[in-house]
C-alpha cells in the first residue's frame, strides 16, 4: 500500500469531521440557540404590573403594592406565591430551543396572533417584556417564546397556572381568621379562657368549639360577588382574633352561598361546604342543629351592634 495513502485518508477524515462539526454544532445566535432566560431578572424586578391574557380577549391585570401583588381592578390580594412561581419559571434557564420557524410558532401556539397565554410585564402602561405560552407537549410542560425572538422552548409549567380571570389569582384565604379566641352570634358568646372554651359562661367540650375554630381558620372564598338580594336574611358572627374584631355575614340562597367580611369591601362567593361547616358548628354548640336559614332582617340588625365587639 502506498505509504502516503493512510496519512492522506486520515487528513481527509479529519477534514470531514471538521466540516460536520461546523455544520451541525449548535448555533450561537442570541435569538435561537443561546440558553438565555425568557425573562431577565432585572426586568421582572422593575415591573410594577402584570397582564395575563388569551387570544380570545380575556385578561387579568395585577399590580405590585407595598404589601405584595394585588388585583388591579379591586385591590384584593393575589394568592401568595402565585406571581413568584410564574416569574421564577420565566427567569430560569429554558435549555435549548425546540424550534424556531414561523410554522412552528403557529403549530405550538406561541404566535403573536394565536397563543394560549400572553404574559406582559408592565411599568405603568409601558410593556417591558412579553412572553407567549402555547400548547402543552406533556404533563406540566408548555411551549414558550419571548416576543421578538424566534426560539421556542419547552418549559416546566402549565398554562392554566397563569389564569386570565381575576378569580383565578385571588387569595382564597383572605377571609380566614387565624386563632379565633371569641365568637358572638345570635346572642351567644363563645370564648376561650385558661380553663378551656365557655359558651355563655358555661364550659363546653373542646371538640365542638374546635370544629368551629377549624372552620373559621380554613374559610375560603371562591370569587368576588355582587351583594345578594336577600342580604337581610343573614347570619352574622363577630370574631375576635389577636385583639382584632372581625364581622362575618353569611347568606345562603338556593345553591349560592355568600360571605361579607368587615375586613374587605366586596361580597364573596364561598362553597356550600364552608358555609355549612360553620353553621353546623354553631348549631352543635347551642344544640340547635344545622339550621342554615339565618336571621331575619330585624334579628340581624339586633345582632350587628353587639357583634361589633366580641
Amino acid at each position: 500500500m502506498n505509504r502516503f495513502l493512510l496519512p492522506g485518508l486520515a487528513m481527509l477524515l479529519a477534514l470531514q469531521l471538521l466540516v460536520a462539526a461546523t455544520v451541525y454544532w449548535p448555533a450561537t445566535d442570541d435569538n435561537i440557540a443561546s440558553a438565555l432566560p425568557l425573562l431577565r431578572a432585572d426586568v421582572a424586578a422593575s415591573a410594577d404590573g402584570l397582564r395575563i391574557s388569551d387570544d380570545e380577549g380575556a385578561a387579568a391585570r395585577l399590580i405590585r403594592t407595598d404589601d405584595g401583588w394585588a388585583l388591579a381592578a379591586s385591590g384584593l390580594p393575589v394568592a401568595p406565591g402565585r406571581v413568584a412561581t410564574l416569574l421564577s419559571t420565566l427567569e430560569a434557564d429554558p435549555g435549548w430551543p425546540m424550534a424556531q420557524s414561523a410554522s412552528a410558532r403557529e403549530r405550538f401556539a406561541v404566535d403573536e396572533e394565536a397563543y394560549e397565554r400572553r404574559i406582559e410585564l408592565l411599568s405603568g402602561e409601558d410593556v417591558l417584556a412579553t412572553v407567549f405560552l402555547g400548547s402543552a407537549p406533556g404533563f406540566r410542560q408548555v411551549y414558550a417564546r419571548e416576543a421578538g425572538s424566534e426560539a421556542i422552548y419547552s418549559i416546566d409549567f402549565n398554562a392554566y397556572d397563569a389564569p386570565t380571570d381575576d378569580s383565578g389569582w385571588l387569595d382564597r384565604g383572605l377571609a380566614a381568621i387565624p386563632a379565633p379566641s371569641a365568637v358572638r352570634w345570635d346572642g351567644h358568646r363563645l370564648e376561650s379562657g385558661d380553663d378551656g372554651w365557655r359558651l355563655d359562661g358555661s364550659a363546653v367540650e373542646d371538640g365542638a368549639a374546635d370544629d368551629l375554630v377549624r372552620a373559621l381558620e380554613g374559610l375560603q372564598v371562591t370569587a368576588v360577588a355582587e351583594a345578594p338580594p336577600q342580604a337581610a336574611q343573614a347570619r352574622t358572627l363577630a370574631v375576635r382574633s389577636g385583639g382584632q374584631a372581625i364581622e362575618l355575614t353569611f347568606v345562603a340562597e338556593d345553591e349560592a352561598h355568600f360571605l361579607k367580611s368587615s375586613d374587605w369591601a366586596p361580597w364573596f362567593m364561598i362553597s356550600r361546604y364552608d358555609h355549612d361547616r360553620i353553621v353546623d358548628s354553631l348549631g352543635a354548640l347551642t344544640g340547635g342543629g344545622g339550621d342554615t336559614a339565618g336571621e331575619t332582617g330585624e334579628e340581624a340588625e339586633a345582632i350587628a351592634p353587639e357583634a361589633a365587639t366580641p
